[in-house]
């Protein structure tokens, strides 16, 4: 028989409620929106907190005898804003912040006003598309496109968040809109590698994140998030791929043709540059607290840098693997730096960046021209990835678990 629940435990509930559905819409999996509700749950005086988080929606109660309270998980959520949610969370579980002045900083947060125009968020397009193209086809002529493409995207981007008609079809209508003049300038011959440049400018529209959090979810348990995360990635591509398919048949060209990329020498400098610009464009998009650019770049970089290394010069899955570790300590060990940004904050932005998929299709492996099909290289990176993202998880876990043992000694003496 379900207890009532008291006066007392409904703000609770209802803040618990309100950031479980904030923290999913930042990015969190459903595994790390439950851990992290959970123990803030506990550092509140309930140790039997209960959480299910989905891809869509989550539900919370106070123990097992309480009935739960469902949320629908927020669709979109700001960098600047996860970042002070996060810092609520862990200020909660360190004793130094009171429930009152918690729920007042969440709602505050959740409703500021974004520090730029979302017109300008979307020109982060730009140096993404540049900086991928310094990675992936280094010319003078593919910078140009590249540029003036990547301004395309940002206008659609735009226009798509004001209508919900242009949302609904933006990844074929981008697609079509950058592949089709991109292979017409290739067929002039002014223009080499025009899948490296079509997959370079829609890289940052692509779900590659949500691939890898949807594995992350299925082999942590939670299927019905994952499969959810899965599903709908699995058909963003398609539609991005049925507007290049558009293209190249508009174009008279063959996908023989199209995928048929020997890969470009290229300096690992220049393919530094092009991870660094891309992590400044991404920081503009996502709405990245400038205040922690220091630490999302440096991060996010280096994640870049020898993820490219080591699937150049070893295997993808080998740099995707050793990536993924490093971006999930890396921001683990600056969160514990004085006055050091929460975890996700630099976690996510590094993440976008190894996440085939994301940045790529190609894979880095791609790169040196590994001899591999584009399929199996393209799962091995994912695979280690994924695989990297959990034992980051699990290092993310016994964190949590020491926070809390603090907190019941704390409450024992």
């Amino acid at each position: 028989m379900h207890h009532e629940m008291g006066n007392d435990d409904a703000p609770t509930t209802q803040f618990l409620l309100r950031l479980a559905r904030l923290l999913l819409g930042g990015g969190l999996s459903a595994r790390e929106t439950e851990a992290e509700v959970i123990a803030t749950g506990r550092a509140l005086g309930y140790p039997e907190t209960q959480v299910g988080a989905f891809s869509t929606g989550v539900f919370v109660s106070l123990s097992p005898d309480m009935p739960p309270q469902f949320s629908a998980a927020k669709s979109y959520i700001r960098f600047d804003q996860l970042s002070d949610f996060l810092t609520i969370t862990a200020e909660l579980r360190a004793g130094t912040l009171d429930f009152d002045t918690a729920r007042a900083r969440l709602t505050t947060a959740a409703e500021r006003k974004p520090a730029w125009p979302y017109f300008v968020a979307n020109l982060g397009s730009i140096p993404v598309g540049v900086g991928l193209i310094l990675l992936l086809c280094p010319a003078w002529p593919n910078i140009i496109v590249g540029l003036i493409a990547s301004l395309v995207i940002a206008g659609l981007s735009t226009l798509a968040g004001r209508i919900k008609a242009v949302a609904e079809i933006l990844p074929v209508l981008a697609a079509f809109t950058v592949s089709y003049p991109i292979l017409l300038a290739a067929d002039t011959g002014w223009l080499d590698y025009p899948f490296r440049t079509i997959v370079a400018v829609l890289a940052i529209l692509f779900p590659g994140s949500v691939v890898v959090t949807g594995i992350a979810d299925v082999v942590a348990g939670h299927s019905s998030a994952g499969t959810a995360r899965l599903s709908s990635a699995l058909m963003q591509f398609l539609l991005f791929f049925a507007g290049i398919w558009l293209a190249v048949v508009a174009a008279h060209w063959s996908l023989r043709d199209l995928l048929d990329i020997a890969a470009p020498a290229a300096p690992f400098g220049i393919k530094l540059l092009g991870i660094f610009l891309a992590t400044l464009g991404l920081m503009l998009f996502c709405y990245c607290p400038f205040t922690h650019a220091i630490s999302i770049i440096a991060l996010s970089t280096a994640a870049g840098a020898i993820q490219v290394y080591l699937g150049t010069e070893f295997s993808p899955a080998l740099g995707g693997l050793v990536a993924a570790i490093l971006s999930s300590v890396g921001a683990q060990l600056l969160a514990h730096a004085p006055k050091g940004p929460p975890w996700h904050v630099t976690y996510l932005p590094a993440f976008m960046i190894v996440a085939p998929g994301s940045f790529a299709f190609l894979t880095a492996s791609q790169l040196s021209g590994y001899s591999a099909s584009p399929l199996v290289t393209a799962l091995s990176a994912l695979v280690g990835v994924a695989i990297g993202t959990l034992l980051g998880g699990a290092v993310k876990e016994l964190e949590f678990s020491k926070t809390l043992a603090r907190g019941v000694r704390r409450r024992r003496a």
